[in-house]
């Protein structure tokens, strides 16, 4: 049976890369962005933090960083990593309907499409392929 675990690295570092890409991609591109959504952003920028936005901050801080450290685990191949991958991103999903709106460039919202995809390619080879994350699947299995 193939071993997938080439794979996984590469495809964790190229998410990592592309959240990373995004991330610049928001901040840059936003003075593209029609002036009623940048007066949005700005007035979202402004306004105080009300208890729902502290909570997010107080969840979301921490499982943003275990996400980045499931990166660094699945890219040196530690076999804890997988779980915690899986937990961060189901935990970042269990978030996201509780952000509200928000405004993004073309370029960036396709960005985070691409990581998403990724994502669920990864999730996929660490959980029904062969690799050092997943010794116990067998051919019979699939």
């Amino acid at each position: 049976m193939h071993d997938t675990t080439k794979q996984i690295r590469t495809l964790a570092g190229a998410t990592l890369l592309l959240l990373t890409l995004y991330i610049f991609a928001t901040v840059l591109l936003e003075a593209k962005l029609p002036a009623l959504f940048q007066e949005y952003l700005r007035q979202e920028a402004e306004s105080d933090l009300d208890k729902a936005d502290i909570f997010l901050l107080v969840v979301g801080i921490p499982v943003a960083l275990l996400h980045i450290i499931s990166f660094v685990g699945l890219m040196t191949i530690k076999p804890w990593a997988k779980n915690l991958f899986m937990l961060s991103t189901i935990s970042i999903c269990a978030l996201t309907p509780f952000f509200g709106p928000y405004v993004d460039h073309g370029i960036a919202f396709f960005l985070e499409m691409l990581s998403t995809l990724c994502t669920g390619v990864l999730i996929t080879l660490l959980y029904f392929t062969h690799s050092k994350f997943n010794k116990r699947i067998s051919p019979e299995s699939l």
